[in-house]
């Protein structure tokens, strides 16, 4: 099977702690894997570091097989925290064509006929096609972790990471996003998410991989569950 993404020997410092240390993974195309671990074990850097926000001191990191600048744009991410003010003035499906953007917002920009039906297109996968005139201020939570996921697809990405998204929602909505995410990695999208709520989403995970500062476990999510700890 094809790899989707690569990581080899990954090391990230900040302030002279190692955050992440000497990490290796391999990601096949279509996989679905969950990635968990301590609070500070370096789940989000590495995801940062893929996503190359934060540069390593050592290590490589190759996405389908080609150029990383190349493959960095066939990821969408939904990040554990939004950098979305809830109050700003701007529509749901107006924040899915901000994906269409090359330098994010521009106050200015006016969306033609094709990049709303795209949009709008999008919503429908995430459930959210009745909300599009609808201000982000009015969604819920869970809607709300729904329209970033419908944001992160909006470009067709072949690779999905996201950071612990169903945080601080409540069950119903956690079980939606569950069944989408599902749903999108049937379809051949190569799902990567960090979670801790391991008993109501592992039995979707083709792996798991338990992080604290480097891989401490790397198998079948039942195996973990079964008494392997990651400390």
């Amino acid at each position: 099977m094809e790899t989707a993404l690569a990581v080899r020997q990954l090391s990230v410092t900040y302030g002279g702690i190692d955050a992440i240390s000497d990490i290796s993974i391999d990601i096949k195309k279509g996989e679905f894997l969950g990635i968990t671990g301590p609070n500070g074990g370096g789940k989000t850097t590495l995801l940062s570091a893929v996503l190359g926000l934060i540069k390593p001191i050592s290590g490589d990191i190759t996405i389908l097989g080609g150029d990383i600048n190349k493959g960095r744009r066939l990821i969408g991410y939904v990040p554990q925290i939004a950098a979305i003010d809830r109050d700003f003035p701007i529509t749901v499906s107006e924040t899915v064509m901000t994906a269409y953007l090359k330098n994010g917002l521009h106050p200015f920009k006016k969306f033609g006929a094709d990049e709303k039906q795209r949009a709008l297109e999008t919503l429908k996968k995430v459930g959210l096609e009745n909300h599009a005139k609808n201000r982000i201020n009015e969604l819920s939570g869970g809607e709300f972790q729904r329209l970033l996921i419908a944001r992160a697809l909006a470009t067709e990405p072949e690779i999905l990471l996201l950071d612990e998204p169903t945080s601080n929602i409540d069950k119903d909505s956690r079980e939606k996003i569950y069944r989408l995410l599902k749903e999108l990695n049937l379809t051949g999208v190569t799902v990567v998410m960090v979670t801790h709520d391991l008993q109501s989403i592992s039995a979707l995970f083709s792996r798991l991989l338990c992080i604290n500062r480097t891989v401490v476990f790397d198998g079948a999510p039942s195996d973990f569950l079964g008494g392997n700890r990651c400390d």
